[in-house]
């Protein structure tokens, strides 16, 4: 056998070879795309028992909001019965509302909520009401040279100080 018989022997047995491993890849490829196409199938008809149980809430919701708007209705039962109760304990709930109310208006927390509430509101009208005036300096200040230096001094101190507290 001559050499070029030889190789070309050899290209076909390593045309098969190839042919061989791309129909593997093929089957490998295809059985994947099956799989892949029944799970999908199947999972089509996940969505029908979750759709179930949303109708299921829904129709509890509906059943709940239709007794909702039945009982709450212009001469509702219901309405009346809780006016007579809330008039029948008016004086106990009047003194629990007072007093919780004064227990609230007492502390430190909402006295200083209300300071702060109204110090941002007048902070805040007084910037609204002076049309610019604040942006005119802030804009002369980032000018001046020694601000500018001074400002990035600040800045520093304020980042290492922060930093320091972190470690």
């Amino acid at each position: 056998m001559t050499t070029q018989e030889q190789k070309s022997l050899s290209d076909i047995h390593q045309l098969i070879v190839d042919l061989k491993q791309e129909n593997q890849k093929f089957r490998e490829d295809v059985n994947k795309q099956v799989e892949i196409i029944g799970k999908k199938v199947d999972n089509k008809h996940m969505p029908i028992t979750l759709e179930q149980e949303d109708i299921l809430q829904v129709a509890q919701q509906a059943i709940g909001k239709a007794i909702g708007d039945t009982l709450a209705g212009y001469n509702s039962p219901l309405t009346k019965l809780v006016l007579g109760v809330v008039d029948d304990h008016s004086v106990e709930l009047r003194t629990i509302i007072t007093d919780s109310f004064s227990k609230v208006i007492r502390t430190e927390d909402f006295k200083q909520s209300i300071i702060n509430a109204f110090s941002h509101k007048v902070a805040r009208t007084i910037i609204s009401n002076n049309d610019g005036l604040f942006d005119k300096v802030s804009n002369e200040l980032k000018q001046d040279a020694i601000f500018k230096s001074k400002m990035a001094l600040a800045v520093s101190q304020v980042v290492e100080e922060c930093l320091l507290k972190n470690k």
